[in-house]
């Protein structure tokens, strides 16, 4: 820009020393101060994107694990984070009847909002479509775990929809689904909901918990599944 607008440097070096030697010094500080910015926002996407990438990785690498655990290949070594510490009664839903995986997502971030846990129900939507689309979340045995993170979540929290017809998710073992496990996240969260997402994995992994999971019909005997589970 200081090349178009012909400013001239005589000096080849001094920063805002060599100044009273500039021609059109005011104009030469205000694309100092615009390339300051642009260089500024630039970093922060590109600082953003990757860090983005690296949430979105270990998030995949929770979902592929949990299979090599229940194929006895993998082993996860895991702080105690129990998905049921956010889980509450009033968050699960069963006998749903949705027809497919994005009507899925708009009725999860419409029940966010009806139970105060988010105060936009498009935003946290957009959140669960993109995640959808850097990576499926559908696991195995008609088990899916869509995730979103925003700043429309006013907390953390566990919702579960048990649905009255099985929908195609794209998962891991081509099975259609038919239990929605999610998981809401604040926009700030220091990454605490991937323990919770892996735990809920290894949750998946036993033949025995699955089995009770497909059996409970109702809010409550879901919940005390959960809370009575140890992982």
């Amino acid at each position: 820009m200081t090349y178009i607008t012909k400013i001239s440097v005589p000096a080849p070096h001094g920063g805002f020393i060599v100044l009273p030697l500039v021609n059109k010094p005011l104009l030469w500080v205000l694309w100092i101060i615009i390339g300051s910015i642009i260089s500024g926002v630039l970093l922060a996407l590109i600082a953003g994107r990757f860090a983005k990438k690296d949430t979105v990785s270990a998030e995949n690498s929770v979902i592929t694990t949990s299979s090599k655990i229940k194929n006895g290949t993998s082993a996860i070594n895991e702080e105690t984070f129990d998905p049921s510490d956010i889980l509450e009664i009033r968050n699960i839903k069963t006998d749903v009847d949705i027809p497919n995986r994005d009507e899925a997502l708009k009725y999860l971030a419409d029940f966010a909002v009806n139970n105060n846990l988010a105060n936009d129900s498009k935003k946290v939507y957009a959140s669960y479509a993109n995640r959808e689309q850097e990576g499926s979340t559908g696991m195995t045995d008609g088990f899916a775990i869509p995730h979103a993170q925003s700043a429309a979540i006013e907390k953390s929290a566990m919702l579960i929809l048990k649905l009255k017809h099985p929908i195609d998710w794209q998962s891991l073992d081509g099975q259609k689904i038919d239990i929605v496990i999610s998981f809401l996240i604040p926009q700030v969260d220091s990454n605490e909901h991937l323990k919770y997402l892996s735990n809920t994995a290894k949750l998946l992994t036993h033949e025995d918990f699955i089995a009770k999971l497909k059996i409970a019909n109702t809010a409550q005997d879901i919940f005390n599944l959960f809370k009575n589970t140890k992982i």
